[in-house]
């Protein structure tokens, strides 16, 4: 189905056919190519039937059904996003903060419904009245109420029974979990819910799973009951993260929708063009627009869609090309927008004449305020601002990559290796009754920096990303080292602190034991060296300044 907003922000959709055959009253088959396989990616009811299921190959449905007896069509990521984005218009009309799943291929909706529900009734209300709208568009839905997005999330997908619909009470397993009128949650009651889901349900990385479950581990309850400090320990603080955005500790990012009358602008072209200068030229009087708009509230862009439309040379038919920009600090700096716009832009091949470009402001926030300086500093001695390292960050993600940027941040694990790990700055719209700043410089979970560190010797400064390998001379073969061989130098020891002895669990694969040592030499520098106690070998992993 292919969306479209009406004047009043009413949902209308008209069908799109894209790469089916056969008749629209066969069953219908979704397909996706995986690598160099075509599969099945969503069967309909009656396709599943004649027992046709999501991911054999196309081939296989073929065979099972019949080719004459099948429709196919061909998946669209793009329009389904752009359905499910008009769904999510559509229910702004229940709560004006609505946001898609986060990921390439969102699936659900969020709903911040937090102080819009005396406005109907209450929770069973709205969960009815939102029921009722979602039936008579005719679509599928599961609902859930609960303390986070995340958690209704997992509700939605695995507390439910295997039928979709509007009735949740129909076919429920009453030992799977409690009973709750309508999936409506009470507050402070979710933990008891998840525990008895699958770990799949928090959403984690596959590796992980697997690792769980060759632990035996199956549900979220077997999961949260061993100790935090174990869990950080095997898996990282990615297990632990995930538990407090689902309990509603920690904000879950993400980026909601804009109103239907948001802020939308568009350029469009008498004649085709293909010159990226003048591109950039439209793309520029839009974004003075959308300044002037913004000015007067005082709001800044956070993330911005840039859409332009190319029309084919072959075919005359006209695709849409998104490209998403998110920034770390909201903005109405025009020059800079414009400089992120024009990194995106020169990295694509058209394949064609570009006929219009449409800037679109998908999330805004209030402009942050800084103190100003009696003296502007210039030079190396310029103050370095939240704003200019913002900038900065935006340029860097805009010409490497989304993933391409990450901040330390310490995770306690105690091989030095995997002691932080890279989160991606990014502004926290996890609410949208706080437009806060961004943090550029996040903490990790639990305990604080400073109390991670007590649980420590000191460590370097500056870590080789791989161990140098070196030679140790020492009094006896297990003794001190008394004399170090570095890139082919000599260095003589005058004190040796240590050893600290680091080893890891089976549960890692390879064991990992080594013997640190803190060594100082007569030149004055110092080094972290340990030695390999299966090998006996020695390297160097870090200096201290």
């Amino acid at each position: 189905m292919e969306p479209l907003l009406g004047p009043e922000g009413e949902l209308k959709l008209q069908t799109r056919v894209h790469q089916n055959t056969g008749d629209s009253s066969l069953p219908t088959v979704i397909w996706f190519r995986q690598g160099g396989t075509v599969r099945v990616l969503v069967p309909c009811p009656r396709a599943e039937e004649l027992g046709i299921r999501s991911g054999m190959t196309l081939a296989e449905a073929l065979a099972v059904a019949g080719p004459q007896n099948l429709r196919l069509e061909a998946w669209d990521p793009q329009a389904d996003r752009r359905v499910l984005e008009a769904l999510g218009y559509f229910c702004q009309r229940f709560a004006p903060a609505v946001a898609l799943e986060p990921g390439d291929r969102p699936e659900s909706l969020f709903l911040d419904i937090a102080g819009t529900t005396p406005y109907f009734g209450g929770e069973e209300a709205l969960w009815d009245q939102v029921s009722q709208a979602l039936s008579s568009l005719g679509v599928s839905f599961r609902l859930a109420i609960a303390d986070s997005a995340g958690a209704a999330w997992a509700i939605c997908r695995f507390a439910y029974p295997s039928q979709d619909g509007g009735n949740p009470e129909e076919g429920k397993s009453e030992e799977k979990t409690p009973k709750f009128p309508r999936w409506i949650i009470p507050p402070g009651q979710v933990a008891d819910v998840l525990r008895s889901l699958p770990v799949a349900a928090l959403r984690l990385e596959e590796s992980t799973l697997g690792i769980l479950h060759q632990l035996g581990i199956r549900t979220i309850g077997q999961l949260v009951a061993i100790p935090s400090e174990e869990l950080v320990s095997r898996f990282g603080r990615q297990i632990l993260r995930r538990w407090e955005e689902y309990l509603g500790r920690v904000p879950e990012v993400l980026a909601f929708l804009p109103s239907p009358a948001e802020l939308r602008v568009v350029f469009a072209w008498e004649d085709p063009v293909s010159n990226l200068e003048v591109l950039l030229q439209g793309a520029e009087e839009l974004l003075q627009k959308l300044r002037k708009r913004l000015l007067p509230q005082n709001e800044g862009i956070i993330a911005l869609r840039c859409t332009v439309g190319v029309e084919s040379t072959e075919t005359s038919t006209i695709r849409r090309v998104p490209i998403e920009i998110l920034l770390h600090t909201p903005t109405l700096d025009c020059k800079h927008l414009a400089g992120l716009l024009a990194l995106r832009l020169e990295q694509r091949k058209w394949e064609g004449d570009i006929r219009w470009i449409e800037l679109q402001v998908t999330q805004r926030g209030p402009l942050p305020t800084e103190q100003g300086e009696l003296i502007s500093g210039t030079g190396p001695q310029r103050k370095v601002t939240s704003k200019v390292l913002g900038e900065l960050f935006d340029r860097l993600r805009a010409r490497l990559g989304e993933k391409s940027l990450g901040i330390p941040c310490l995770t306690g694990d105690v091989q030095p290796e995997r002691a932080y790990e890279l989160v991606p700055p990014s502004f926290r719209a996890g609410s949208s009754k706080e437009n806060t700043p961004p943090r550029l410089f996040p903490e990790g979970l639990g305990e604080s920096r400073e109390e991670q560190g007590k649980a420590f010797p000191p460590r370097p400064l500056t870590l080789l990303a791989c161990p140098l390998p070196i030679r140790v001379i020492a009094v006896s073969p297990w003794g001190t080292p008394a004399q170090v061989v570095v890139r082919g130098k000599r260095y003589g020891i005058n004190r040796v602190w240590g050893p600290e002895r680091i080893e890891t669990g089976w549960w890692r694969g390879r064991t990992i034991r080594r013997d640190y040592y803190r060594v100082e030499t007569r030149e004055g520098q110092q080094f972290w060296i340990f030695r390999h106690l299966e090998e006996g070998t020695w390297f160097l992993h870090g200096t201290f300044d």
